[in-house]
Parts: structure tokens; C-alpha cells; sequence
């Protein structure tokens, strides 16, 4: 890979691309970036490495990068440079990478994982070992984390479970055998990619999770999850439960899929024992899932995803929001407009006032 720092790499296309006047698609900057001493590469693939850097300084500075992007490939300066930072302005590149958060879904990884893939050939694959070694060689991914495989592994699961329960368009494709690819009609330019932020309503549905007794949050639950077809949904007794809070099944399948759910209201991230503690009062074939109004912690959804260990099915607050809006639960129509219902647990989902 890259022997120089992204900085180096930046400098060197910015430089080039004043001198033509013009954009250019990454190969013919590629070329003269080398051809001109500009920048020296030792890795196998510098234009991707060219392509890499520069899609990640938009997805990260947007309108105040430098470059702009003017047909897949191809890159040039703005017409109108940013004004120069101050020099207490913090340096994008230098500030702490977010993977040191207790975000279970860090951009920096995903958006990292984007960028490598996005310089391949349509429909190529990589294993998510090299993956993420190829990110952090090309300087696209800092951190401080001693298993950055297994953070970008489970960094990518949660963000195909995040936007299946949404109904997002996913951005990556998962394979077997610890491959991945960028998921088909994925937007060439960084600026396109989806706005998948919490509507009004969601946020509103959030709140009201968050303030339900606890018992009625499970009853609410148990409305979820009879939507979403399972059977014999049981809500369990509240003493002597082991932390499971609801049983259910799902028999479409050839074989019944058994689940056992623990429902926390939270503000605060769900913390790694609290997944070890659900998976230890699992039953034989039971899968576990976790339901919060809150979040989870990095080291949550690592344990989640623990290759040695049964998996846990982790869902957000506003997650679960986006899901019973989508499944009409603890929503009406009045006026052609979804509301929230009064009684989140009111079965009136369904109709419509005048």
C-alpha cells in the first residue's frame, strides 16, 4: 500500500490538478501524480489508493473539501476554494477516530469499508480481514482498537440489521466465508448516498418508548413481534425470569425459529455483560434478542457478534420506533397522516379519522 501519509497523497492530486486546470479521471491523475514525482507509491494498486483518499475527504468535509467529484472516477478542484481554517481549526484527519465511542454503528469504519470497495471492479469481492488491513494502510481507518477486524466485522452486521429493520437500501453485501461487497445501485458519488436520519415521528414514538412503564414497554413489544408474524408470543412472568422478558416462534420456515427477548428502557448504552447475561439464560435452540429504547455499546455489539459464541440480535430504540411506524403499530392515520395513538397499546392502528 501507500507508503506516504493521506496528506501527502492529497497534496500531490491537488497540485496536479492545478497545474491541467481540469478534472481527471483517477487513472490519467494516478499516472501523473507518479510520472511527476509528485508521489511515490509501493503498493500494487495506487489508483485505488488515489480514489480511496479522495472519496473519504469528501464523505468527510463535504462542501468545504478541496475536490469535488465530476463523473464516477473523476475528480477537480472547486472552482471557488474554501476559505483557509484558522490555525486552532481542528484538522479533520487529526481528530479522534469515532470506533473510540460507544456508537455501535461508528461512520468511520463503515464509510472506511466504502471507500476501500468502492475502488474495486463492479462486483468484486474482499475478505473482511483485508478489508480492514487495506483501510488502515491507506490511512482511511485510525484506531486504538486491539481487534479491528472483529470491529469491522460487527461493524457491518449492525449496519445490515440497522437498515433491514428500517427498510433501508443496504450499502454492503455480506457473503459467505468472511467476504464482502458493495451492494448493487450504490451511488458513485459520495454526495448521494442516503439521508437515513430519524423522521419526526420516530423521534416522537422514541420519547414516548422511553417514558412507558416497563411492563407496558413488553406488552408493546409482544404486539411487535405478533406483526411481525411469530406465534405464541408469551410475555414471561416478572419475577424468576432469568432476564428473559418475552418467548416467541416463527414457523414460516422449515425449521421453528425459538427466540427469547429482553426488553431494557434506557437512555444509556446496553454494556457487554448485559448480552453475556440474556445468552446464559438462553434455552437449548433459543436465539437471543435484545431490545433497548437506548443503544449499545462497541463492546455490546462485539459480544453480540463473538465468532465462538451463539448470536445475539441486537435492536435500538430508534430502531424499534421505525419498525412499529412501518408495521402500524402504536400509530393511526388521521387526515391521510400517521399519527401516534394516545394508548401506544390501542388496537386503532388501522383507521383513519376524518
Amino acid at each position: 500500500m501507500t507508503m506516504t501519509a493521506p496528506t501527502t497523497l492529497l497534496h500531490a492530486a491537488r497540485h496536479v490538478l492545478e497545474q491541467v486546470g481540469m478534472p481527471l479521471h483517477t487513472q490519467e491523475l494516478t499516472r501523473r501524480m507518479l510520472d511527476g514525482g509528485h508521489w511515490l507509491s509501493q503498493g500494487r494498486t495506487p489508483e485505488a489508493s488515489v480514489y480511496s483518499a479522495l472519496f473519504m475527504n469528501l464523505k468527510r468535509q463535504g462542501s468545504d473539501s478541496t475536490f469535488v467529484q465530476t463523473a464516477p472516477s473523476t475528480f477537480g478542484l472547486r472552482s471557488a476554494p474554501p476559505v483557509q481554517a484558522t490555525v486552532n481549526a481542528p484538522d479533520p484527519d487529526a481528530e479522534p477516530s469515532d470506533d473510540v465511542t460507544t456508537s455501535p454503528a461508528t461512520k468511520t469504519f463503515l464509510d472506511a469499508a466504502e471507500a476501500v470497495l468502492i475502488s474495486l471492479p463492479v462486483g468484486e469481492t474482499m475478505s473482511v480481514r483485508d478489508l480492514t488491513r487495506t483501510a488502515v494502510e491507506e490511512g482511511l481507518l485510525t484506531t486504538d482498537g486491539l481487534t479491528p477486524v472483529a470491529t469491522m466485522s460487527a461493524q457491518l452486521f449492525q449496519d445490515a440489521e440497522r437498515r433491514r429493520k428500517r427498510g433501508i437500501p443496504q450499502r454492503f453485501e455480506r457473503l459467505p466465508g468472511g467476504f464482502v461487497r458493495l451492494a448493487t445501485g450504490q451511488p458513485a458519488n459520495p454526495s448521494a448516498v442516503q439521508n437515513d436520519a430519524p423522521t419526526p415521528l420516530q423521534e416522537a414514538l422514541l420519547a414516548r418508548l422511553r417514558a412507558l412503564d416497563p411492563r407496558d414497554l413488553e406488552l408493546l413489544v409482544q404486539k411487535f413481534l405478533a406483526a411481525r408474524r411469530y406465534v405464541t408470543v408469551e410475555v414471561t412472568p416478572p419475577s424468576n425470569d432469568g432476564g428473559i422478558d418475552l418467548r416467541a416462534e416463527y414457523t414460516d420456515g422449515l425449521v421453528p425459529e425459538r427466540i427469547a427477548v429482553q426488553v431494557k428502557r434506557l437512555q444509556a448504552n446496553v454494556r457487554r455483560p448485559d448480552i453475556q447475561a440474556l445468552r446464559g439464560s438462553l434455552a437449548t435452540h433459543e436465539r437471543g434478542l435484545f431490545i433497548t429504547t437506548g443503544g449499545f455499546s462497541r463492546g455490546a455489539a462485539e459480544e453480540a457478534m463473538r465468532a465462538t459464541a451463539a448470536p445475539i440480535g441486537l435492536m435500538t430504540g430508534e430502531e424499534l420506533a421505525g419498525q412499529l411506524i412501518g408495521l402500524g403499530v402504536g400509530v393511526r392515520k388521521e387526515k391521510g397522516i400517521l399519527v401516534l395513538q394516545e394508548d401506544l397499546l390501542e388496537d386503532t392502528a388501522a383507521t383513519d379519522s376524518a
